[in-house]
């Protein structure tokens, strides 16, 4: 008689934006926690992880992705079939090449063409998730930074218009 890996079988076994790894990204860039994706730290690597949710084997298994990769070394890491292997390593590092830009390709392998076509589409979903989180990042800076500009301006013309201000002569 086989004994069954048990996998989590509810979204209570999940962590909500994990209180021990990460916590929801809720910054400037209007990005909620009921929204899709958020970012978290793992040794100073901001990771961009594309879902709400994130198992803690997940966030395990990026720990130590990330320290065979500072340590250029080699690595084997197993987790159960079911808990987000492929969305994990794409996570973790597709965030390490955006912020090690002398970090070489990454080469995926797989048995069949199906396998390589939705590994392709989860990587796609970590990338698209990537850049629409930098960019609204960037659009929230250039509104603050327009909205500063433009308190400065009312201020100096507020000290411009001789408001009872000085000698009268």
């Amino acid at each position: 008689r086989r004994r069954r890996r048990r996998r989590p079988s509810s979204e209570s076994s999940r962590l909500p934006a994990p209180a021990l790894a990460a916590r929801c990204w809720a910054g400037g860039a209007g990005r909620g926690c009921g929204e899709m994706g958020f970012t978290f730290e793992i040794e100073g690597l901001r990771v961009f992880f594309p879902y709400d949710t994130i198992y803690p084997e997940q966030y395990k298994y990026m720990c130590e992705l990330k320290r065979s990769l500072d340590a250029k070394g080699h690595a084997v890491l197993e987790m159960p079939t079911g808990t987000g292997k492929t969305v994990t390593l794409f996570a973790l590092i597709t965030s390490y090449q955006f912020a090690h830009s002398q970090v070489g390709k990454l080469i995926y392998c797989t048995r069949t063409v199906p396998e390589m076509s939705k590994a392709l589409e989860e990587l796609r979903v970590v990338i698209d998730f990537r850049v629409k989180t930098l960019a609204d990042e960037a659009a929230a800076a250039a509104a603050a930074a327009a909205a500063a500009a433009a308190a400065e301006e009312d201020d100096d013309d507020d000290d411009d218009d001789g408001g009872g201000r000085g000698d009268a002569a």
